[in-house]
Formats: structure tokens, C-alpha cells, sequence
């Protein structure tokens, strides 16, 4: 999952949501340097991450990607997901998306004094580009593409509007049979930490 599930697996809490964002600027156990609130967001998202990449009918997708994005398909196979909640928003969620991204903004605006520097400038970036409405249109995920390329130098993910063209009603119908196994299974673990 990307950016936008992964705030919206964190169930409107603040701490949970900046962790769930911030977590890959925190490898190992440096979570432990933050408060418990979001040291919980951040072993969240790593929860998050092992369920969805170790689920079936996620595993038959990255191997229908393979052949266009080699050992990236999981990370476009993540965006595509992302598209495919804003485009299904209600469905999981009471407001709206574009209700929910100021009240989301603003818990991360709080919690920016509690991260690390790399984290402060990321959440900066997410805020004041809007980055979680990106998912939505179609041009703007090409441009998301676009620029993990460059990120992580690596060319395949340039083309990946077409897979995703190709795929869609595949990768839709998987999404949406598979994010409630993912959203109890994010609330269950926000129960057991006591939130």
C-alpha cells in the first residue's frame, strides 16, 4: 500500500497516521526514538506492509506486473491500489476524500515537531502538494510514476500507465475483495495497542 492507505488503515488517529506515513525514515528500531503513540503507527504500517505482501490474491497480481516491472511490480501494484481507494473512498469511508485530507493535514501538522528532520520535510512535501489527492486522475499517477522513477533510477516505472490500462478491472476487483481483509486487520491491531 501507498501514502493514502496507509493513513486511512490508521483510522483517523493522528499519532497512528503520522507513524503509518513516516515509518520507512525509521529502519529497525529507531521508531524507538518516538513517542509510544507513533512508534505504534510505525510497527502498523510494517503489519500493513507484511499482510498485504504476503496475501494471495496480491502475490497473483505481482506476478501478472512482473513482466512489465520485474522485482517493482509491488511498488506499482501499491499505487494502483491507491488509486483505486481514492476512487472507492465511500466505500470504506463516512466523509468524503476531499473532506478528509484537511482534517488529515492537520494531524500531521501537530505531530511534525516529533519526527526526524527527513520526515519534518516529507510531511511538508505531503501537505503543501496534496499529494493524497494525486491518486484520483489518472494524469497525476503518471506523474507519481514519473517521479518514483527518477527517485529510485529505475526506467520501468515510467510505462506504467498502460499496465494499469490493461489490468484495471483485474487489479480493481482484487482491491476491492482484498482492503476490508486489510482495513479489520489494521483495527485489530490498533485495538490490541489500546487506541
Amino acid at each position: 500500500m501507498n501514502f493514502l492507505a496507509h493513513v486511512q488503515l490508521s483510522h483517523g488517529i493522528a499519532p497512528l497516521i503520522t507513524g503509518n506515513l513516516v515509518a520507512d525514515a525509521y529502519k529497525g528500531n529507531k521508531h524507538e526514538l518516538l513517542p509510544s503513540a507513533i512508534q505504534h503507527g510505525v510497527i502498523l504500517h510494517r503489519r500493513i506492509d507484511h499482510f498485504t505482501d504476503t496475501n494471495p490474491a496480491v502475490l497473483e497480481l505481482k506476478k501478472i506486473l512482473s513482466p512489465y516491472f520485474g522485482r517493482y511490480a509491488g511498488v506499482a501494484l501499491d499505487v494502483y491500489f491507491d488509486h483505486f481507494l481514492s476512487q472507492h473512498w465511500e466505500l470504506f469511508n463516512k466523509t468524503k476524500l476531499i473532506e478528509s485530507i484537511p482534517v488529515i493535514h492537520a494531524h500531521l501538522t501537530d505531530n511534525l515537531e516529533h519526527v526526524n528532520d527527513e520526515s519534518k520535510v516529507f510531511l511538508e512535501r505531503l501537505i503543501s502538494y496534496n499529494w493524497l489527492t494525486a491518486y484520483e486522475r489518472k494524469g497525476d499517477l503518471e506523474q507519481i510514476f514519473n517521479q518514483m522513477s527518477r527517485r529510485f533510477n529505475v526506467d520501468v516505472l515510467k510505462n506504467s500507465m498502460l499496465p494499469l490500462e490493461k489490468h484495471y478491472f483485474e487489479i480493481e476487483a482484487t482491491f476491492i475483495q482484498f482492503y476490508p481483509l486489510l482495513i479489520s486487520e489494521s483495527k485489530h491491531y490498533i485495538e490490541k495497542a489500546g487506541f
